[in-house]
């Protein structure tokens, strides 16, 4: 029994310092989201050894040190996006646990997970005993009841039930954000006709449960007042949706991120590399990326770069703006000679 438990202490040691940093899943899109805050570089990491957990990298932008390596959060299923949040040094991610019934999807439950990032390099990890991992989880009540709507609506028809949720599955995409400022979650959850933004006070202490509501919901002119899993949600307010909200089909598709810039929220479709203004009534297209196939990579990887230490969105293509008045993030386009220099530690 010893002997098999310190072969699975090594296997994840030897998992945390060397596992594939380029592995990619489906529906990934044209690049995906990193961060620099406080001279440090963050990017996440897909470990193939499924079902572990993903991983947030963290390296050095100024000197070469060694990376440290995050346990976050885990989809476990390459058709959902992964996305993770870091404030004031917490990382904020979440599992996707796909319910199942004799090998049939019927569902997802959605946990946010948070802790302090991790302390130890990958040497220290290599060398020390591991540690044990506290965290603290908070189950998502709106998804579990947005499918428990499905379930409930074909009754005892398992087959129907997967069918419908199979179609729900192309649909789907999540984001998180958490404020310091009012310690309040924002989980962002988009189907197939609308966008989410469910809100909870983060709880004290390690509890699963908190009091969930809908802030604000964007629907498009396509918008199905009768779609199952909203029609007698607990957690969805019909009069908090702003109707033909969104008029960009393409928002619909592939995944997203949500970003904050001087008090205005921000999406950058990853599919599309549009980036659209998230507005009190309605979602627009601003601008799109202008990614090709030779689009620069860092660690293997497209990349689009929060800089928070200059306040600042960093691609590396140039942008093509829409004309209109609407606010637009502070961006900067980085050529590939500039990036390979300014990022050369990362790169390593």
């Amino acid at each position: 029994m010893k002997s098999i438990l310190l072969t699975c202490v090594i296997i994840l040691i030897v998992f945390k310092i060397s596992a594939n940093d380029t592995i990619v899943y489906q529906r990934e899109g044209l690049f995906e989201p990193a961060l620099v805050e406080n001279t440090f570089f963050y990017h996440s990491l897909r470990p193939p050894m499924r079902p572990y957990s993903h991983v947030v990298r963290k390296i050095g932008t100024e000197s070469n040190l060694i990376p440290y390596r995050h346990v976050a959060g885990s989809p476990n299923d390459p058709n959902l996006a992964f996305n993770w949040h870091i404030t004031t040094n917490t990382v904020y991610s979440y599992d996707v646990m796909t319910r199942s019934h004799i090998d049939r999807r019927m569902g997802l439950t959605v946990r946010i997970v948070y802790r302090e990032f991790e302390s130890r390099d990958s040497v220290k990890v290599s060398h020390e005993p591991p540690q044990r991992i506290i965290e603290s989880k908070v189950n998502v009540m709106p998804v579990t009841v947005y499918f428990s709507e499905i379930r409930d609506a074909f009754k005892g028809h398992h087959e129907n039930i997967e069918n419908a949720i199979n179609k729900f599955y192309d649909y789907l995409n999540f984001d998180i954000y958490f404020d310091g400022s009012d310690s309040f979650l924002n989980f962002y959850m988009r189907d197939k006709d609308a966008f989410y933004i469910w809100e909870a006070p983060l709880p004290e202490g390690r509890s699963w449960d908190t009091d969930w509501h809908l802030k604000r919901a964007y629907a498009s002119p396509h918008y199905d007042p009768e779609f199952i899993p909203r029609t007698h949600n607990q957690f969805y307010d019909s009069t908090k949706t702003h109707h033909n909200a969104i008029t960009d089909t393409l928002f619909f598709d592939g995944h997203f991120k949500v970003l904050e810039q001087g008090g205005e929220k921000y999406i950058v479709n990853r599919e599309h590399a549009i980036i659209y203004h998230m507005g009190e009534k309605e979602i627009t297209p601003i601008g799109r990326v202008l990614v090709t196939e030779d689009y620069p990579k860092i660690q293997g990887k497209p990349l689009f770069i929060e800089d928070r230490d200059h306040n600042r969105l960093i691609f590396f293509a140039p942008i093509k703006w829409a004309d209109t008045d609407l606010p637009k993030p502070n961006t900067f386009y980085m050529k590939e000679e500039e990036m390979r220099e300014y990022f050369k530690y990362v790169m390593d």
